[in-house]
């Protein structure tokens, strides 16, 4: 156990080195354990059951300017093809941010092998590919320039001297991920990866100027402790590397096992997170048998807060997984001659 514990200790520390500061604003969610689309092509199809369906959204910065809200919903299995150790998903997000509607969609799609270890069933690793579209589009109408001001006061009328060569763009673009998971004892389960997002380095620019979208790098460590009968202990961190932004989420939950002797699966759950240099966010969920939903809120403690009055944004989770029944099927009887 002191082995095992020392592991996990080392990879907290090495990406806590790695980790200097976080503005990136590319998209993120909270529940990152809730999204694992947008986090890890590694995971697709890589849970208990036969197929998995989400949806999230968040809204933040409400008090501050409009609402920069994202959706997202997706679906994966991992029976899809029975006799083959694949996993496949699809994942489609929309984000709109800011005063000019800055709209970003991306449709993705994911395929996960998992690599058979014979000499060891308590681990499990598996590579993960998702190649995808994004869509990008503003609306620089919206906007209020500084040419526009008068002298005195603002005037729509006046131009903008502004010149953008589109207001619309459409990339290809492809990720990459590999997911560990390990099972230490029965009480204890680690799961872990590393991801990379924008491989392409695709071209983000409205105008002549190239400006690449950077690659963005994920690690990832998500624990399961069954500290007794009733109560479960959840572990997890996330951080995202993207050019010269770096953002680090940490904290963790404890779920309640509610379910009556024979009845529905109903569990309980609460944590605390903490984003660097950002915000800290708690979190609620609920599990009823084979539904899951979610609830977070960020507390904003950087430099925005003077304007933000220390709130941040609202995400919302539902997922739901579906198992087949299987029938046990029994083996051939021999009975017995009577005559």
């Amino acid at each position: 156990m002191t082995r095992y514990l020392a592991h996990i200790t080392l990879v907290f520390l090495a990406v806590q080195c790695l980790s200097n500061q976080a503005n990136s604003q590319d998209i993120h969610f909270s529940q990152f354990f809730n999204v694992p689309g947008n986090y890890n092509p590694g995971d697709a199809g890589r849970f208990d059951g036969d197929y998995r369906i989400g949806t999230v959204y968040r809204s933040q910065w409400r008090t501050v300017t409009v609402p920069f809200t994202t959706f997202g919903i997706s679906a994966d299995a991992n029976k899809l093809f029975p006799k083959k150790p694949i996993g496949t998903g699809v994942a489609i997000f929309r984000d709109q941010a800011g005063d000019g509607n800055f709209t970003t969609t991306q449709v993705n799609l994911s395929g996960s092998y998992k690599l058979p270890f014979l000499s060891d069933s308590t681990q499990s690793i598996s590579l993960g590919l998702q190649v995808g579209i994004t869509h990008k589009s503003i609306d620089f109408e919206a906007f209020e320039w500084g040419s526009q001001f008068d002298g005195v006061v603002y005037n729509p009328n006046l131009g903008t001297n502004e010149f953008f060569q589109n207001d619309k763009s459409t990339v290809f673009d492809f990720h990459l991920g590999v997911q560990h998971k390990k099972a230490f004892s029965d009480k204890l389960a680690l799961t872990s990866g590393v991801s990379f997002f924008n491989i392409s380095f695709q071209n983000q620019s409205f105008s002549e100027e190239k400006v690449p979208l950077f690659t963005r790098t994920n690690i990832q460590a998500i624990a399961d402790y069954q500290y007794n009968e009733k109560l479960k202990i959840l572990p997890a961190m996330n951080v995202s590397l993207q050019g010269k932004f770096r953002e680090w989420n940490i904290g963790g939950a404890v779920r309640y096992n509610l379910t009556e002797p024979q009845g529905v699966r109903q569990e309980a759950g609460a944590g605390l997170f903490y984003r660097s240099g950002d915000a800290g966010y708690v979190y609620f969920d609920f599990i009823y048998d084979k539904w899951k939903t979610g609830i977070s809120y960020d507390f904003n403690f950087s430099d925005l807060k003077v304007a933000s009055n220390g709130r941040g944004g609202l995400e919302l989770t539902l997922v739901y997984v579906f198992k087949k029944f299987r029938p046990r099927i029994v083996g051939g009887r021999v009975c017995p001659d009577f005559i």
